[in-house]
């Protein structure tokens, strides 16, 4: 997690962030927020991309090269604030990770595909596409954060919406209230009608059952 570890310590009993002045519980939704303004900082890097492409100030595969370069920043950062920083991350959450990171190489592969066939014009919409792969850093975030919470023993999690979640899969999903861990008929964070630009966030308990 990038420029959070003067600000931030993990408390790995508590599996939470404290303050690194005050020692209190850092909030879940000022964690979301360092990660969203870190996000928000790749966009502008990959808009820069996208707008030197469209000049012909790189080439297409240079534009590749680098978008590549700042997908894997995009995933590795977005996981490891999930997990609690670098030094959590465990073989598997890399495995993760890694995987992620390939399916992002794929749909970039087939971006690059649609820029040199023409199927994707060079104008405006190659900026949003191109921004849109900053944004897929969230839903890794969430995917880690599900499987470190299975760990620790949460059984349900419901689906809290923020400012900018109004699409009608984040109202149905927050309508639902609290559900199983694993319940496969809620939709996961970047599935839903907004995609990769949702901004809902898991609240997690362990249930009575448990």
């Amino acid at each position: 997690m990038p420029d959070a570890r003067p600000a931030f310590r993990y408390d790995r009993a508590l599996g939470r962030y404290r303050d690194g002045a005050s020692g209190r519980l850092v909030p879940y939704a000022r964690v979301r927020g360092f990660l969203d303004s870190a996000l928000e900082s790749a966009g502008k890097r990959m808009d820069a991309l996208a707008s030197q492409l469209r000049a012909g100030q790189i080439d297409p595969i240079t534009w590749e090269v680098r978008m590549r370069r700042e997908v894997k920043v995009v995933s590795t950062y977005s996981g490891a604030a999930a997990k609690g920083g670098w030094a959590q991350m465990t073989e598997a959450d890399y495995g993760r990770v890694g995987r992620y990171v390939q399916d992002q190489y794929r749909f970039l592969r087939g971006f690059l595909r649609d820029i040199e066939t023409g199927k994707q014009p060079l104008n405006g919409t190659v900026n949003a596409r191109s921004k849109l792969y900053a944004e897929a850093g969230r839903p890794l975030y969430h995917l880690i954060e599900k499987a470190e919470m299975l760990v620790r023993g949460n059984t349900e999690r419901r689906s809290l919406r923020h400012s900018r979640d109004s699409c009608m899969g984040c109202v149905a999903a927050a309508a639902r209230g609290w559900l199983p861990i694993n319940d496969k008929s809620q939709t996961e964070i970047g599935q839903r009608d907004c995609r990769t630009r949702d901004r809902c966030s898991w609240e997690y308990r362990i249930g009575a059952e448990a």
